[in-house]
């Protein structure tokens, strides 16, 4: 078995293809062991690989470790053959294992590779060794068997060998025989004949011998073969299915058959005689029939048939029978009817019989216009209003202003409709007398006044007066307002409240951070001591000033060569903590970070860009325990290559060089 040993934090163990897979990307599965010395763990790593982007098998083991490869194993899922390269990382200096093209289904290893079945797949020979030393000279023989006729039981004797190309071969008598190669082996051709319906590929010299042809039987009665083409058009114009079991069938001629039991046939009530169709049941329909044919004899033109289809002439009903009209209006006739009133007196009597009233209003809720009088029939009308039923439901029209309405039918035009407001900001207030005016809105950062008049003006102190100054102050059980400012500058606010100069002793752990744009900055810290200082650019490196001047213990002046955003620090004692993030999910490093803890198996964790950070360290601990991704951003690498496998519990300390990520 092959081994390969990493034995630095810069060396790795990578693969790529030298083209896209077809479907799918091959599986690889590697298998290592790490020493330090006094620690001996095992791990493993397995992923796909990506076409012709570089992948790595083996990560780089920590600082001070030695990582064994053990195993790695490589198998082409795809349906074409792949071509993979592996290479030994050095530092970004490849030095190639092995280059291989694996068929569907083979696998390379550090063995050799494999093929489906699971045998070596042995690609050629190697070119002959040197030569080895003559052995020593054996003992003189005691025996001449030079004819074979004494020779050891152990030898089979072999006769004379021809100079010309031959064969050995078992004789079957417990010896060897020689001969002479058999003649040439002719080839032919397998064709098909007679039947044309077989399709014969790679035919061409595939038989030993003249060649040899195959026929297919057509099918006949007595012969199962091929259908012919005549043959396949009567079978496809038979019925396409045929029920099994036997049908019974009796009747007369002419007659339409029916199936008057499961498997019987017998006569139905339609027949047929010449090109009349006799139907001797009753014709039931829930349409429409049209047809002379269908219409009975007997009648004439000017009579209709008979609803339940008789043909009795004296039931019919004829055009123009005589219509007869009698009582008080009389006549008749057949077309049409002259009428005659019996007694016009008695029509007169009836007409005058009828009497006649007026509509009047009930009350004065309502007016009756017109001419009322006589126009109803009876004794009068008269109309009033309900006023326990008079709602706006069944009230028609819009009511103005005028009447005491809006003059609207929508909510939001009836308010403005009786709204003094005219602009954006308007409020209503009560002008004299609690009438509603307008009041327009204040200018920019003016409030609104009270008083004999509201209105709008700046907030004034006198807006701000308090009845109890020390109530007001804040205090550790509230919120409140700071103290009247002392005036001096080196005074603070101390936690009771009151403003203090400190104290000539150092201030353990001071921290001051000051961000600016420019070339120069005076920090004034009150240290009472010379402080730690550290640049930083807006990127968040880490720069060197042009100088940095303490003109007293406390205070200091910081000058750049360019003019720029820059953070400057300044610290008393031990320097505060380094910026420090945990997260279990997927998270991207931000400029300020420099500790990230990845506490979620299977997560990626993005580096920054080194771009313009040239300096800016950062490390990375997987504490999880499956495996955690670290990848570059912009196309940046990270030695040399695009992303890095954590295991668990492993750790990556990365520093930017303005380009790219450094392992360190």
């Amino acid at each position: 078995m092959q081994t390969i040993v990493l034995d630095s934090v810069n060396k790795s163990l990578e693969v790529v293809m030298l083209a896209s897979a077809s479907t799918t990307n091959p599986d690889f599965v590697s298998s290592w062991a790490d020493n330090t010395g006094s620690i001996f763990t095992e791990g493993s790593t397995d992923g796909v690989l990506n076409g012709t982007t570089p992948v790595t098998l083996v990560q780089a083991p920590s600082a001070s470790t030695r990582r064994i490869i053990k195993s790695v194993s490589i198998c082409n899922k795809d349906t074409s053959a792949v071509t993979i390269i592996v290479s030994y990382n050095n530092n970004s200096n490849l030095r190639r294992v092995a280059e291989n093209t694996l068929n569907a289904g083979y696998s390379w290893t550090l063995e050799g590779v494999f093929d489906t079945t699971g045998a070596m797949i042995f690609s050629g020979i190697g070119t002959q060794g040197p030569s080895g030393s003559q052995g020593p000279s054996g003992s003189a023989g005691t025996t001449d068997w030079d004819d074979l006729t004494n020779r050891p039981a152990n030898i089979i004797a072999l006769g004379n060998l021809a100079d010309s190309v031959g064969y050995l071969y078992n004789n079957g008598s417990g010896s060897l025989s020689y001969s002479t190669p058999p003649g040439t082996v002719s080839s032919g051709n397998l064709t098909e004949t007679t039947s044309s319906i077989l399709t014969i590929n790679g035919g061409t010299g595939a038989v030993i011998g003249s060649g040899t042809t195959i026929a297919v039987q057509k099918a006949s009665a007595s012969t199962s073969g091929y259908l012919s083409s005549n043959d396949w058009t009567i079978f496809n114009n038979k019925a396409d299915s045929v029920s099994t079991g036997s049908v019974t069938a009796s009747g007369s001629v002419g007659t339409i058959a029916k199936f008057t039991g499961t498997s019987v046939l017998g006569n139905s009530l339609i027949s047929e005689s010449g090109s009349i169709i006799n139907i001797s049941g009753t014709l039931i329909t829930s349409g429409s029939i049209t047809g002379d044919a269908l219409i009975k004899s007997g009648g004439t033109s000017s009579q209709f048939l008979k609803a339940d289809g008789g043909v009795d002439t004296n039931t019919y009903l004829t055009g123009n029978q005589n219509i007869t009209l009698s009582g008080e209006v009389s006549g008749s006739g057949s077309t049409s009817i002259v009428t005659t009133l019996a007694s016009a007196s008695v029509w007169n009597a009836k007409q005058n019989a009828i009497s006649s009233g007026s509509i009047a209003a009930a009350s004065a809720k309502i007016t009756i216009g017109g001419s009322p009088s006589g126009s109803v029939i009876g004794s009068g009308v008269t109309i009033d209003v309900s006023e326990a039923n008079l709602t706006l439901q069944n009230m028609g029209g819009i009511v103005p202003i005028s009447k005491g309405g809006t003059g609207q039918t929508a909510k939001t035009a009836a308010f403005d409709a009786l709204s003094p407001m005219s602009a954006a900001g308007d409020i209503i207030i009560g002008g004299a007398s609690g009438t509603g005016e307008r009041l327009a809105v204040g200018s920019s950062g003016s409030v609104l006044h009270g008083g004999s008049v509201p209105q709008y003006g700046p907030v004034i102190e006198s807006d701000l007066s308090l009845s109890d100054i020390t109530t007001n102050n804040t205090s550790i059980a509230k919120h409140g307002f700071a103290p009247t400012l002392s005036g001096i500058t080196t005074q603070f606010l101390r936690g009771d409240g009151a403003w203090a100069q400190p104290g000539s002793t150092s201030v353990p752990n001071a921290y001051v951070s000051e961000t600016f744009t420019g070339t120069s900055l005076n920090i004034v810290h009150n240290f009472g001591a010379y402080p730690i200082v550290q640049c930083n650019n807006a990127s968040g490196s880490v720069i060197i000033p042009y100088s940095i001047v303490n003109n007293s213990i406390n205070d200091l002046t910081v000058t750049f060569v360019t003019s720029a955003t820059y953070t400057v620090i300044a610290t008393l004692g031990s320097p505060p903590l380094s910026n420090y993030i945990s997260t279990s999910n997927n998270y991207a490093m931000l400029a300020s970070d420099f500790i990230i803890e990845e506490t979620g198996s299977s997560k990626i964790v993005t580096l920054l860009t080194p771009v313009g950070r040239s300096g800016k360290q950062v490390i990375i601990k997987n504490s999880s325990v499956g495996v955690c991704d670290v990848q570059t951003a912009s196309g940046s690498l990270i030695d040399g290559i695009a992303d890095v496998t954590l295991s668990s519990y492993d750790a990556l300390s990365v520093v930017s060089n303005g380009t790219n990520w450094l392992v360190i």
